[in-house]
């Protein structure tokens, strides 16, 4: 295949509701696979996704860039939930503290609603040549966070804010991936919750 398409290109837009469905299936297909073995192949995929590796092939150059296309799902669907609970806690009036709970709340139930996908993107699809990918991701978070905290200007730090939302996000990330993939703590459990706002509220606070 051509070395040039970047990890994420598709050989052809799935415009027509077919191709979107064919497309889906396969996204499906290698999501339930990468769930069971780890890895998989392009024919593997197609079998299971019931479409020809000549369909396959259509829309995916080869089968990393179905996995870059996974990827991007997972984050954009992080950030459309930044982008969500912000315009809802907008016009709230919410304290520093509630401010901050929203937030981590909202984050930890998608990894929980999307707990497959969460542990495909750890051990699967987080590899080097992603990074650039995932660097803009966390560069975009950033922004969008930092927009949850306009109000707090007296109570929030404003030295080195980047970095401490940067290590605020890695924070939460961490812990909520990590925790999926634990036999004794749950990501449901209110406890988490509570230490990720402790912990976030410590980084924040001018006066902790």
């Amino acid at each position: 295949m051509a070395k040039n398409k970047t990890a994420v290109s598709t050989r052809k837009k799935p415009l027509q509701e077919r191709a979107r469905v064919t497309v889906e299936a396969i996204l499906k297909a290698t999501t339930q696979l990468l769930d069971k073995s780890g890895d998989v192949s392009t024919n593997h995929i197609a079998d299971v996704a019931g479409v020809s590796i000549g369909s396959l092939y259509q829309y995916f150059p080869n089968k990393d860039s179905i996995f870059g296309m996974l990827m991007e799902r997972f984050i954009e669907g992080h950030l459309k939930i930044i982008e969500e609970t912000l315009a809802s806690i907008s016009e709230e009036n919410l304290s520093l503290e509630l401010t901050t709970r929203t937030i981590i709340h909202a984050l930890l139930d998608s990894n929980r609603k999307n707990s497959r996908l969460a542990k495909i993107f750890v051990t699967t699809l987080y590899r080097p040549e992603r990074i650039k990918l995932l660097q803009k991701m966390d560069d975009r978070m950033i922004e969008k966070v930092k927009e949850f905290y306009t109000p707090f200007k007296e109570e929030v730090r404003d030295d080195n804010m980047n970095m401490m939302l940067f290590v605020l996000i890695q924070s939460i990330r961490a812990n909520s991936v990590s925790v999926l993939f634990h036999s004794k703590y749950k990501i449901d459990d209110p406890a988490l919750e509570d230490e990720l706002v402790r912990l976030a509220l410590g980084l924040l606070r001018k006066n902790p």
